[in-house]
């Protein structure tokens, strides 16, 4: 139900409330939806609250209206896999574009800058704070809807060399592996739930306050050196990560195992490297 603490509008609460129902399947593609009177008297709200509601949906084409006939839920919502990282090092940090039938990834570069480190960015790539480092900002679009915000720190001795315009159309980790000959070693990520900022919010067309997921790494190189601190923020309504786990046998108990989703027939497709995601929480898009 639908609670009336002070921040939290209504018509978004049930707005995430319609639009859960309808990725769960709870309501089924091409069902007709609950009508404004329906939700009215079954949320005890009014109907602008209603309706505001009901057009964010109509937005993201998750709900039609038809004219002399009613709002169904659309008959279609794909949900298309996201590019995947492999395990195999070629890519650690990701496509800058992919294009095929269903989907069509392109990257926006918005700044690439100089500034000084803050205490944040000191602790993870081990530099002292105040000294001068490179920010690159750009933001990944799905058949021109935007995905993710993504933020990378690098070393200003690293960072001044790249070829910044190549950003567009390569990867940050095949730059720096082709053009800079560095040699990329290893990462370590970490994922968290947060909520859109005042900043993020026009980025990833998301409203402030919306749910989104975190996702942080840093990149080392061989020496073990970390090379990049990587800050990317995704729409949690167009992304939901997923884990195989294997039951293996140790000592005289059994524990839980990750395995790669790519090494099973029934889940191998053939896609690109991606970007964000490790190889054992390949990422699916909801378009």
């Amino acid at each position: 139900m639908l609670t009336r603490e002070k921040g939290v509008p209504l018509y978004y609460q049930l707005d995430t409330i319609l639009r859960k129902k309808i990725l769960s399947g709870e309501i089924a593609a091409g069902a007709p939806f609950p009508t404004e009177d329906l939700l009215v008297q079954q949320y005890n709200i009014s109907r602008i609250t209603v309706r505001q509601a009901l057009a964010s949906l109509e937005k993201d084409r998750l709900i039609i209206r038809k004219q002399g006939k009613g709002t169904f839920v659309a008959e279609k919502i794909e949900r298309a896999e996201l590019p995947k990282l492999s395990g195999t090092g070629n890519d650690l940090v990701d496509i800058s574009s992919h294009d095929s039938k269903r989907i069509k990834i392109i990257t926006r570069v918005v700044g690439f800058s100089r500034l000084l480190a803050n205490k944040t960015i000191t602790d993870y790539l081990g530099i002292p704070e105040g000294e001068e480092i490179i920010r690159i900002e750009r933001v990944r679009l799905a058949n021109e809807k935007p995905l993710y915000h993504l933020l990378n720190y690098l070393p200003l001795d690293i960072g001044e060399k790249l070829n910044h315009k190549a950003l567009k159309n390569k990867t940050l980790t095949h730059l720096m592996e082709t053009d800079l000959k560095i040699v990329i070693k290893k990462a370590v990520q970490t994922i968290e739930a947060d909520i859109v900022d005042s900043h993020i919010g026009p980025v990833l067309d998301a409203r402030e306050g919306d749910p989104c997921l975190i996702l942080r790494r840093v990149v080392y190189e061989k020496s073990g050196r970390a090379i990049e601190y990587l800050v990317a923020t995704f729409r949690a309504d167009r992304y939901m990560y997923t884990n195989m786990l294997l039951r293996h046998k140790k000592g005289k108990g059994y524990e839980w195992l990750n395995t790669d989703f790519s090494r099973h027939k029934q889940y191998s497709q053939s896609r690109p490297s991606d970007p964000l995601m490790n190889e054992h929480l390949p990422s699916f898009i909801r378009t």
